[in-house]
């Protein structure tokens, strides 16, 4: 939960069963809309990195392919220690990418726990692209890049390991 964090945990404790429920479940929800968010405006990057000249875009798309070749000894280690190297840098950095969809998206997309985004058949990724400031946004999307860089990285140390030597 990125959101969640001493005080979330403390309500949480002090909540009964029926209320505990509840924030379980707005948070939830704001973690999956969030998440969604998140992986749109990757999947517009990408798209767009194709279609148009934007350096932030295509260097998303290209941050699959930089980055370590793998991590060094993927073929020593075992698949559940590699994984836990690589889910490490995600868990720490989840927080600061909620904390940059917050800041930079809709409130309402969000922020509040009774908006679905999947069943919002007027979301438009490009619509909510349009009106990010451009410093903001591309500072956004250099944490998307470090995240893919960390992915392709992560994906061939895998294979590494997963691959008969």
């Amino acid at each position: 939960m990125p959101h969640g964090g001493w005080i979330y945990t403390f309500k949480l404790l002090l909540a009964g069963e029926k209320k505990r429920e509840q924030i379980k479940k707005e948070s939830l929800a704001l973690v999956k809309n969030r998440h969604f968010i998140y992986e749109d405006v990757t999947a517009f990057a990408i798209q767009q990195g194709l279609l148009e000249n934007k350096p932030a875009y295509r260097k998303i798309r290209e941050a699959l392919k930089i980055g370590l070749p793998a991590f060094s000894d993927s073929r020593t280690v075992d698949t559940d220690t590699l994984v836990s190297r690589i889910t490490n840098f995600s868990s720490l950095h989840a927080p600061f990418v909620d904390k940059q969809v917050v800041a930079r998206f809709d409130s309402k997309m969000t922020q509040d726990p009774s908006y679905d985004l999947e069943l919002d058949h007027s979301f438009s990724i490009r619509k909510l692209m349009e009106p990010l400031d451009r410093p903001l946004a591309d500072q956004f999307l250099q944490e998307v890049i470090k995240d893919h860089e960390l992915a392709g990285t992560a994906s061939r140390s895998l294979l590494l390991n997963a691959l008969p030597q």
